[in-house]
């Protein structure tokens, strides 16, 4: 491990922390993972359960320190806007969420290394989601008649970071740390303000993370609680002054 590249990480990090805690308070939950088997950067998980920023010191190398900044809140958007569950939950092609993704977040960030997929790119508006991103590509490949996969490759696109290590995790248990890292981000980005940061992309964040009842464990409380309280009622011995006595 290069000690100045990780330095060079840390200081853009802590930078972020400083002016735009919205970004920087996500890496404070990451594991920081070197690796040469990306060729840029990426945030992705680890032994199923847990979430980790791998980088390429290459890559990192040949940053200016306003490109590695963008990066970074590029990869912490992600986490931020839940897109590493919203792939798997939607059942979404990868490669296809993956650029329109990208296009949600790029169009919200200056200084980003050259390559980036912008809306632009495709002539789409600005400002959108990455699942109204994701259904224009499909509508675009279906009125040219291919699928999506070629589409993209026919347009000769590629993302900024590599989304190779959003496989196979634990949903439930991935979830609820991208929410809890996103609420710990948010409170600190209200209390120095939203300053410069677009209205449009507040919006998103905040509405991805609005608390959402899961009907699931509600009905399943509510099944074992209706059970538990059968179970005590028939462990009651009967009140001798209200049984049924026959008549004669």
């Amino acid at each position: 491990m290069d000690r100045n590249i990780r330095d060079r990480l840390e200081s853009a990090i802590s930078k972020l922390l400083l002016y735009h805690p919205l970004y920087g308070e996500v890496f404070l939950f990451l594991n920081k993972i070197e690796s040469k088997t990306i060729p840029t950067m990426a945030v992705g998980v680890i032994r199923q359960v847990d979430l980790a920023l791998y980088y390429n010191e290459e890559f990192i190398k040949n940053l200016s320190g306003d490109e590695l900044r963008a990066v970074l809140k590029h990869e912490a958007l992600h986490i931020l806007l839940h897109h590493l569950v919203r792939v798997r939950h939607a059942g979404y092609n990868p490669r296809g969420f993956n650029i329109a993704a990208d296009m949600a977040i790029n169009c919200h960030i200056l200084e980003l290394p050259k390559g980036a997929v912008y809306p632009k790119t495709f002539d789409l508006p600005e400002g959108q989601s990455a699942d109204w991103y994701y259904k224009s590509l499909k509508d675009e490949a279906e009125k040219q008649k291919k699928d999506l996969e070629q589409m993209l490759a026919d347009k000769g696109v590629d993302t900024v970071d590599d989304h190779g290590l959003w496989g196979e995790f634990d949903e439930e248990i991935i979830s609820e740390k991208i929410k809890n890292i996103a609420e710990s981000a948010i409170k600190a980005q209200e209390k120095k303000g939203w300053g410069d940061t677009p209205g449009g992309l507040v919006e998103q964040i905040i509405a991805a993370n609005k608390p959402v009842v899961n009907w699931k464990k509600e009905v399943k409380w509510f099944i074992n609680k209706v059970v538990e309280l059968g179970r005590r009622n028939t462990r009651m011995r009967p009140n001798r002054r209200y049984i049924f006595q026959s008549p004669g």
